[in-house]
């Protein structure tokens, strides 16, 4: 048992309010920590409370149901100290992962975020752990951004996108259950441990399709270098990008994207299908101000795409949301072919960068769990 006495007291006194270190940037860290944490306590139906600690047990945010200053403490100090002792145990040894445990009235779910924090997700028995894990690591990039006195709002957002599901969506779970308690007891429970893997290098490619002036190219433009492109110059044929990334807590793991943007234009009809090949995933891009580029991301590259490649992972994209006055193109109406289609669903505006570092977040965590060493 690694439970001290010491690091107890000291949980129990940090527990009830967040520590301050330099009053101004610390300050402003914590409101966009706490800002970060309701946002994803509420967009989640059976997330109860959200918290962020550091290593050492010293409180950085919080945020409940009932909000940051009503979260009753007393249910989860036993459980929750034993666990972050643990994990500060695991660290010392660089074996810290993410994962989470069962007690007797929640489920704690775990992320590392950065090399001094962690987040932890008081999680209902209901919670649907396939969903809320790849919501989680985008969660866990966030903070570890805003801890580290890197995350830039005009490039990023504190808001959780309203990433839709299939049924039947996966992350294959199993593999990662617990095989021991691991010096926690009975309470609580060890349920799943993602381990940080052995270093390796992963490649993906990613195909981008849709009409031409969907925003695909400002899509990958605003990913891969922060920047707005307002003056349309279409895509002769082919545009083929690379950007370096790693899911956060698997920074070992070097994931480099090749995107490939493939031209809208009728007339490159032909050759297109010659760059589907070898594609891990896709991402079909429609203009939510035109009504016809939807019927086409369905009934004309999806289905091209889908005969060409099989069983991959397809996002539909819905993008342009800024203009909501043009819109001809409504959630529920984007949400109903995403289903139709059984493929993942986000809405972004590439012009104002909203929900498109999260939109190839969600690709990068989706395909490298795909891969995880089994």
């Amino acid at each position: 048992m690694y439970y001290h006495k010491s690091y107890t007291r000291r949980f129990l006194t940090n527990l009830q309010k967040p520590s301050l270190r330099s009053k101004s940037k610390s300050s402003m860290s914590e409101k966009k920590l706490t800002e970060l944490l309701k946002n994803l306590v509420r967009s989640q139906e059976y997330v109860n409370s959200a918290l962020i600690y550091s290593l050492s047990g010293d409180l950085k945010a919080k945020y409940g149901q009932k909000g940051a200053e009503n979260l009753d403490s007393s249910p989860i100090e036993g459980p929750l100290v034993r666990l972050l002792e643990r994990i500060n145990h695991d660290a010392r040894r660089g074996t810290y992962g993410s994962g989470t445990v069962d007690t007797s009235e929640f489920i704690i779910a775990y992320f590392e975020a950065g090399k001094e924090a962690i987040l932890f997700l008081l999680c209902d028995f209901y919670i649907n752990l396939d969903e809320l894990i790849p919501i989680a690591y985008l969660v866990a990039e966030k903070v570890t951004q805003i801890l580290e006195g890197s995350f830039d709002l005009a490039h990023n957002s504190l808001k959780i996108p309203d990433l839709i599901f299939q049924p039947d969506f996966s992350l294959n779970l199993d593999k990662f259950s617990a095989k021991s308690k691991d010096g926690l007891g009975e309470d609580p429970t060890p349920q799943y441990f993602i381990k940080r893997a052995e270093k390796n290098k992963y490649m993906f490619k990613v195909i981008i399709l849709g009409d031409e002036a969907v925003g695909k190219t400002t899509l990958i433009s605003s990913f891969i270098s922060k920047k707005q492109t307002t003056d349309y110059r279409p895509t002769i044929g082919i545009s083929i990008s690379t950007k370096n990334y790693y899911v956060q807590g698997f920074k070992e793991n070097e994931i480099s994207f090749l995107l490939y943007d493939l031209a809208g234009q009728k007339f490159f009809k032909r050759v297109r299908r010659d760059y589907y090949q070898g594609a891990n995933c896709a991402l079909i891009v429609f203009d939510v101000t035109r009504k016809d580029t939807l019927k086409n991301a369905i009934e004309g590259w999806y289905q091209d795409a889908r005969d060409a490649l099989g069983e991959i992972p397809f996002f539909l994209i819905a993008n342009k949301i800024d203009l909501e006055d043009k819109r001809e193109v409504s959630e529920t109406e984007g949400l109903e072919a995403a289903n139709q289609i059984k493929s993942f669903y986000i809405e972004t505006s590439a012009l104002e960068n909203e929900n498109v570092r999260d939109t190839f977040n969600m690709v990068g965590i989706r395909l490298y769990f795909n891969k995880y060493p089994r």
